[in-house]
């Protein structure tokens, strides 16, 4: 415990006269009546833990402890007559630089209320100055916008100019387009008048729409080939609703001849004796590679079975007297 108050008193007695002189160079304003008083418990402190040191064996060291304890007892003693000397000292060096913080302040605050008015008269100059100058900036401002303003309307005028020009142009333009397609229109539409067909139609029809504007008298002209066209059309549709009632007669004419001939190719069946087939009378059976026919075969279904006319027409001849029976 004595040696821990030993430290205690030692560091804080050292750190304590370490503070007192940082605060004579120090801006800020410390007591260093406060720090003294610091100073003089660390001693103490110290001292009472020297004091409270154990002793050690012997007759001879409690002799030495209490010579010791009075010589400790005794520097104590001067040590704080000295600190108390240099408590007033320093007292006095700190009122001195106290008066001298106090001069440097008032001549500090003079100067800063000089340097504030020189601010201020400098603020006001440079205020004077940025109106003169916003006043210069907002006149040349004024005077551009008049030239923009100028220009603005130089430029629409020229705009506008330019705008009636394209304007007649495209008048121009566009009246020589009515022209040129007024007169191919007329040109097709005579086509068509010459030619009434329902294609020459459609391009004189189309070529008067694309005119702009249109054209009513060759509309007009025009609706006048539609009669005739759709007169012609009629025509043609009556022409051609006889030609189809025609066709249906030939092809019921033929469709009842066809009907006759299958009859009578029925009537003319051949008939069945025993293992032979015997044509009917006028009818024969031909065979193909052979290029023969017959009147008489064991199996029909290898045969053509078809009149003896159609045979001969068909290149056909009459097998031998002695095989008109055939047996294939």
């Amino acid at each position: 415990m004595s040696t821990f108050l030993i430290l205690v008193g030692f560091f804080g007695f050292l750190f304590g006269v370490c503070f007192l002189v940082y605060s004579f160079f120090s801006k800020k304003k410390r007591s260093k009546k406060k720090i003294s008083i610091g100073i003089l418990v660390a001693f103490i402190v110290m001292v009472i833990g020297g004091a409270l040191a154990p002793p050690t064996t012997g007759q001879a060291d409690v002799h030495k402890d209490a010579k010791s304890s009075s010589s400790s007892v005794s520097v104590s003693s001067e040590s704080r007559e000295k600190d108390e000397k240099k408590a007033k000292e320093l007292a006095k060096k700190k009122k001195a630089e106290e008066q001298k913080a106090k001069e440097e302040a008032e001549k500090k605050h003079q100067e800063e209320q000089k340097a504030k008015e020189a601010e201020k008269k400098h603020q006001e100059e440079q205020k004077a100055k940025e109106a003169e100058k916003k006043r210069q900036e907002e006149q040349k401002a004024k005077e551009a916008e008049k030239k923009r303003q100028e220009e603005q309307k130089a430029k629409e005028a020229e705009k506008k100019r330019q705008e009636e020009q394209k304007a007649k142009e495209a008048e121009k333009k566009r009246q020589e387009e009515i022209n040129q397609k007024t007169s191919t229109a007329k040109t097709i539409l005579e086509q068509a008048e010459a030619n009434p067909t329902r294609d020459n139609y459609n391009a004189a029809l189309s070529a008067i729409q694309s005119i702009p504007g249109g054209n009513q008298e060759l509309l007009n002209r025009l609706v006048n080939v539609d009669s005739t066209i759709k007169s012609n059309e009629a025509a043609e549709a009556e022409r051609q609703k006889q030609q189809a009632a025609e066709a249906q007669r030939q092809a019921q004419e033929q469709q009842a001849a066809e009907a006759q001939r299958q009859a009578e190719q029925q009537n003319n069946s051949y008939t069945v004796d025993g293992q032979w087939s015997i044509a009917a009378n006028g009818m024969v059976f031909a065979r193909s590679d052979s290029g023969k026919y017959y009147s008489r075969v064991t199996n029909p279904n290898n045969y053509q079975y078809m009149t003896q006319i159609d045979a001969d027409n068909a290149g056909y001849s009459r097998a031998p007297r002695g095989n008109q029976y055939a047996r294939p």
